[in-house]
């Protein structure tokens, strides 16, 4: 007698909730998998690099690290030809992105570690246009996802009841799939449709540190008499009891995207003073100094966000086979470290892997488990990183850590190192880029370069 799992044919049919990166980057790796590819999206697509109402974070500046970056390209070859002749910019981390943190600036260096920079809009557009390219990846756009439906045991999915024409509609439709993966971002309804099944939700962790964003977008052309910086790309850093920071990218079209941040309420204002006096009043005057003599295009877009905000999926004892969860709808953390598309982009690498072992065994049973169990190992390094760095204020809310005073003490040495010693500064940003682990911090070299260098 054959074993249940014997079957070795492609699977059928795998839908996904959700259209943004997170959705398209499952998408693009379910199509290698499944016969045939669907998703659900509440919003509608635009037909070029916009704005979208359900991305209100779309229109401030976000970080897509080294190593999100390498998987993006792995995905769809030849991304990076087409976002440069869109206008992208790719730096240098070391010698071409200033950095002010811990109270100083990085002293430049060539690293070695890459990244690019664009407005959300486009690299989310490029993406959405090499998925939906694939033959079997179908977009439903206006259409919402109602509930989950399970198979007659309740013991897996079998699909997804949709409403048509987004959530104004009344025509509710079932779509059967093997396979549901949740990417619909921090706002899921998964715990809610988890607990309608009779499953218990996640225990859901936050780190309130209530960060406000204030962007606005400004011409690189036609500075009144200014010379250009010597930078092509900054990052503002508050050192505590500091609560501002800033950005200053480039995006296409020749344009300056400059993001004001302020943590624990102190959040930039909206009127156009009160933009420029909040810029006025960083430790260093280099984001001032960049936009006071530039045209503005467009208004000031704001942004709030109130939490690191993680859903625990890997802690429940019960959960149903044929149901995955990836990016912001597992793990939201603070967006000023730029690790959320890096984070989706890993989080579709494992999904990946996970298919692919599952694919050698012969079906889908045990796939859900697995897959929470290797999701949560790239979220620990993102959850702590940033929760870590967000507890330096004793006014955010949060369960510390038991060894949080060390290590902040500790990181604060390897900061000051990194100042002065390229080989360290190389080591922290490609920890930072999520090239290495954190552990490499602790290596024995970088223990005897930072214990050797007397702080200041």
């Amino acid at each position: 007698m054959g074993s249940p799992c014997a079957r070795r044919e492609p699977y059928r049919h795998a839908i996904v909730v959700g259209g943004s990166l997170s959705g398209m980057l499952a998408a693009r790796v379910l199509s290698e998998h499944f016969a045939e590819v669907t998703v659900i999206e509440r919003d509608t697509l635009h037909e070029g690099p916009e704005p979208r109402k359900a991305v209100p974070h779309g229109r401030h500046a976000h970080g897509l690290l080294s190593r999100g970056w390498q998987i993006f390209e792995s995905l769809f070859p030849g991304l990076e030809e087409e976002l440069r002749e869109a206008g992208a910019t790719w730096m240098d981390m070391g010698s071409e992105f200033r950095q002010y943190h811990s109270g100083r600036f990085k002293t430049p260096f060539p690293s070695g570690v890459s990244a690019p920079f664009m407005s959300r809009p486009l690299l989310e557009w490029r993406v959405a246009r090499r998925t939906m390219a694939r033959p079997n990846v179908r977009v439903l756009a206006s259409c919402d996802a109602v509930e989950l439906v399970p198979t007659a045991d309740g013991g897996a999915i079998a699909g997804v009841k949709v409403r048509r024409d987004g959530t104004n509609g009344t025509a509710e439709e079932l779509l059967h799939a093997e396979l549901v993966v949740d990417a619909s971002g921090r706002a899921s309804r998964l715990p809610r449709w988890l607990k309608a099944l009779g499953y218990p939700a996640p225990e859901q962790c936050e780190v309130r540190m209530h960060v406000g964003y204030a962007t606005r977008i400004y011409s690189r052309t036609g500075a009144r008499g200014t010379r250009p910086p010597e930078w092509k790309g900054l990052f503002v850093l508050p050192s505590r009891p500091a609560k501002r920071g800033g950005m200053v990218i480039p995006i296409e079209g020749e344009r300056w995207m400059v993001s004001l941040i302020g943590w624990l309420y102190d959040h930039p204002p909206g009127d156009e003073k009160g933009f420029l006096d909040f810029a006025r009043s960083l430790p260093v005057p280099d984001v001032i100094g960049t936009v006071e003599s530039l045209a503005p295009l467009g208004d000031i877009a704001h942004y709030k966000v109130p939490s690191n905000q993680r859903r625990c999926y890997e802690r429940l004892t019960r959960f149903p086979e044929g149901l995955a969860v990836i990016g912001d709808a597992v793990c939201s953390v603070n967006p000023i470290y730029g690790q959320g598309i890096t984070i989706s982009a890993l989080h579709a690498l494992v999904l990946d892997a996970c298919l692919e072992k599952q694919r050698r065994e012969g079906c889908l049973r045990g796939f859900s488990h697995c897959l929470r169990d290797e999701m949560a190992k790239i979220t620990d390094v993102a959850w702590q990183s940033a929760t870590r760095e967000d507890m330096r204020y004793p006014e955010v809310e949060g369960t510390r850590p038991a060894d949080m005073d060390f290590m902040h003490s500790y990181m604060d040495r390897v900061h000051a190192t990194a100042a002065r010693d390229p080989e360290v500064a190389r080591c922290v940003l490609r920890v930072v880029h999520m090239l290495e682990p954190p552990s490499t911090l602790l290596s024995p070299d970088m223990l005897a370069r930072v214990v050797a260098t007397e702080p200041r």
